[in-house]
């Protein structure tokens, strides 16, 4: 998370410069590449915003800049509107049109895969790309439901994210888990519903792979691994009552809470004990933002603030 002092430092050198070119964010993105290779906590993200939103240049150059630990982030297939503008402008799907000109790959994440049909699961299926579903914010949006049960049939890689559109607007994974189990559930009072292992895995092991990095066994417990894992509190967890007959891990994802984790470790390191911490750093990064907000309001600023950043490196 971003310390305060740098929301503020960031904020002095934001001005209205003209807006930059491809060619001057692609190097942007690659001297900070470069520049977090060997911290082992960060590594820079690819991110094109998505097809409809960047040049088939921009998304070729992206895929040749990209190294092997550098993850790609693109929106696919979002609303019903950007299949199709993709069958009008490519005459194939957004999902089809990323796989002809190569983009596609195991490095790559497409957030939400709302509106994809089978040639486009196995589009991503064959490249090793994943899927991240974003239930809470395609519900807000009312962009539509990700048909998880087929993605997930077809082969394709799932992770679960919450895009900053949560529906309580908490940014809350425990929530967001319950929601997808919900509605992967088939109807009808004895419909089976996704496991407790597989809602886990889609925040736990295969969300680590989604986002990339040069970082070995993040995601899961292993000798040499990450050492990146949470504690919880199962006090509120299992009581006041749980039948003995419910299995631990169903109990956890059925009333786990953000109040229940209690301890936070990221590569071996102690993070925060208890929510006093974070909520306080919380608290004032929003503070500093909402100041920021308003006193830029109405101003486009967002990519002079990337090149003033990069100064600082």
């Amino acid at each position: 998370a971003m310390d305060p002092a740098d929301v503020v430092a960031i904020r002095s050198q934001v001005s209205d410069a003209p807006p930059l070119g491809r060619r001057d964010m692609l190097d942007i993105g690659r001297r900070l590449a470069d520049r977090w290779k060997d911290s082992g906590l960060s590594w820079l993200c690819w991110g094109p915003v998505g097809p409809q939103w960047c040049s088939d240049e921009l998304l070729a150059d992206v895929r040749e800049i990209a190294k092997a630990d550098e993850p790609i982030h693109i929106h696919l297939a979002e609303t019903r509107r950007q299949v199709v503008f993709g069958l009008r402008e490519y005459g194939v799907s957004p999902a089809l049109h990323l796989r002809q000109l190569g983009f596609l790959g195991p490095d790559v994440a497409c957030a939400h895969c709302v509106w994809l049909d089978g040639e486009d699961r196995a589009a991503l299926a064959e490249t090793g790309a994943f899927a991240v579903c974003n239930p809470s914010s395609n519900l807000r949006l009312q962009s539509g439901r990700a048909d998880i049960r087929a993605l997930r049939a077809d082969g394709v890689r799932l992770a679960l994210g919450l895009d900053g559109q949560t529906l309580n607007d908490d940014q809350d994974i425990w929530t967001e888990l319950r929601l997808a189990r919900s509605l992967t559930a088939e109807m009808g009072g004895f419909g089976r519903v996704k496991s407790p292992e597989t809602l886990f895995d889609m925040v736990g092991v295969t969300a680590a792979a989604a986002t990339g990095g040069p970082v070995s066994g993040r995601g899961e417990i292993i000798a040499g691994g990450a050492a990146d894992m949470i504690a919880i509190d199962l006090s509120a967890i299992s009581g006041p009552w749980t039948s003995t007959n419910v299995p631990l891990i169903d109990r956890v994802l059925s009333r786990g809470c953000p109040r229940d984790v209690i301890l936070s470790i990221v590569a071996g390191q102690f993070r925060f004990d208890g929510r006093e911490e974070i909520d306080a750093k919380l608290i004032a990064a929003a503070e500093v933002i909402s100041q920021w907000l308003a006193e830029n309001a109405g101003k486009n600023t967002a990519s002079a603030a990337v090149a003033k950043i990069l100064s600082r490196a």
